[in-house]
């Protein structure tokens, strides 16, 4: 009975870690290239209307979140992102793109405002950043960037806190 209930748990255990490394390992090991490249030559439409250049970020790590208000999973990975982003803050910056073609100025001081959103969001309506430059197909989509390099992908909604993500950045951080 133990041994049966013990393989039971690997099971559940591959299972549910299979999914976001088959997905980081087929779609965003396609397009590693193509983020890299667009993360060096990227500037985000933000609110105020100024142009958010991810050369002029002097952190470590860089992270764009894709997301949109109508977009349930989005939303429901802000919460670990907001810690996460307390946890990390000194070496890290965070950007939401955010997809939302009506009144996306709006929008996203409303979201901000409901989930206290602590870092910014641009503004991608008709996805020219989104799915033009960054081939983004599937929100929420979060890119991970350590240095200009791809560090993690991850397709579908997140949990920021999830030990076996946030060792991976502390390894990339005492690098």
């Amino acid at each position: 009975m133990f041994l049966a209930f013990l393989g039971f748990l690997v099971v559940q255990f591959s299972l549910d870690e299979f999914p976001l490394m088959a997905k980081e390992s087929q779609s965003c090991a396609k397009k590693k290239s193509v983020y890299e490249q667009q993360y060096l030559k990227s500037t985000f439409p933000m609110p105020d209307k100024s142009l958010m250049d991810l050369k002029l970020i002097h952190k470590d790590l860089v992270i764009l979140n894709f997301w949109a208000s109508w977009c349930t999973p989005c939303l429901k990975e802000f919460p670990s992102l907001i810690k996460f982003y307390d946890k990390y803050k000194e070496n890290t910056f965070v950007l939401g793109v955010n997809n939302d073609e009506e009144n996306p100025k709006k929008t996203i001081a409303k979201i901000k405002k409901k989930y206290k959103l602590n870092f910014d969001s641009s503004m991608d309506p008709n996805s020219e950043v989104t799915s033009s430059m960054f081939k983004v197909l599937d929100i929420p989509t979060t890119l991970v960037f350590y240095k200009g390099k791809l560090a993690h992908c991850s397709e579908g909604d997140m949990d920021f806190m999830k030990p076996s993500f946030t060792k991976k950045i502390d390894r990339l951080l005492k690098k």
